[in-house]
Order: structure tokens, then sequence, then C-alpha cells
């Protein structure tokens, strides 16, 4: 297939390299294998049980620095696509709380629904398990604190449309 980019005859393999959307695959694969490998350390029979448990704790940390090397170095000389910013326009900038339509509104209704619930379950959720009579813990006095400081951190977040 040919393209036509700045006036140029172009084949789709120049643009894109046919395994280009296969090395983030391979990446994904290569840091879960690793990850699941060292997690499932604690239960081998090398090392005394507290340091086979320090192994597990880090085996996230260790995996995707392994992904990091093996995508850095040993695709180095493929060449794929950048992300390319756009230097005229604003980096961050306000949402425009002027008169959005309708439909934004509904949306962000239904939207907004769905992740009080979703934080109202997890926090429950985490709270039933931290709270189990065998951890014999006593409520403290900012017992709803983290919910509290979990809606300002996404207020402020969607306020400057960053992801939270």
């Amino acid at each position: 297939m040919q393209l036509f980019c700045h006036g140029h005859k172009v084949r789709l393999s120049q643009i894109h390299p046919p395994y280009s959307a296969l090395i983030p695959l391979l990446l994904i694969c290569v840091t879960v294998y690793v990850g699941v490998q060292i997690f499932n350390f604690k239960n081998s029979p090398y090392l005394t049980a507290g340091k086979r448990l320090l192994v597990a704790d880090y085996a996230l940390v260790v995996a995707v620095g392994v992904g990091a090397f093996v995508g850095s170095y040993c695709f180095h000389n493929i060449k794929l696509t950048k992300f390319v910013v756009n230097e005229t326009k604003p980096l961050f900038q306000l949402v425009q709380f002027q008169q959005p339509p309708i439909m934004a509104v509904l949306a962000a209704i239904g939207l907004g629904f769905v992740v009080s619930f979703l934080f109202f379950m997890e926090g429950n959720i985490s709270a039933s398990i931290v709270n189990k009579p065998s951890n014999k813990l006593k409520k403290g006095s900012s017992f709803h604190y983290d919910m509290l400081v979990t809606g300002v951190i996404n207020a402020i977040l969607s306020v400057f449309c960053l992801p939270w």
C-alpha cells in the first residue's frame, strides 16, 4: 500500500515497519513474565522466608527495569515513530466552565457517578479488610480522611485536565 507524505509516494512499511506493533507486545510479555517469576520466588526453597518475601516485594520494580532495559538496549536500532509536541499551544490549560454543551454535562454526571461509586466501593472494601476483628485495630479520629484527600486531589487534577 502506498501513501503520499509531503508530496512523495511512501510505502506504509516505511512509515510504520510491520514489527513496530509487536515490539510493545513483546516488552509487555517480558515484563509480566519477569514480574510473575520473581513474585513466585517467595514459594521457592531458596533463601530464608524473610529474604524470599523481600525479593517478591520488589518484583514489580525489577520487572519494569528489565523491560525498560530490553526495550532500550535490545531494540535501540529500530526506528519507531516519536511523539510530537505542539510548541505553539500551551501545555496545560484550565477547563472552560462557561456554558458547556448539555451533552458534556450529562456525560460528566454519568461518569462522575460511576467514579464516585468506584471510590466508595474501593474505600469500603479496603476498610472492611483492614478492620477485621483479628487485626484488633481501633477507629482513629480521622477515619474518613482518606476519602476527603482523594476527593480534593481529584477535584484539583480535574480542573487542570490532568488524569487521576
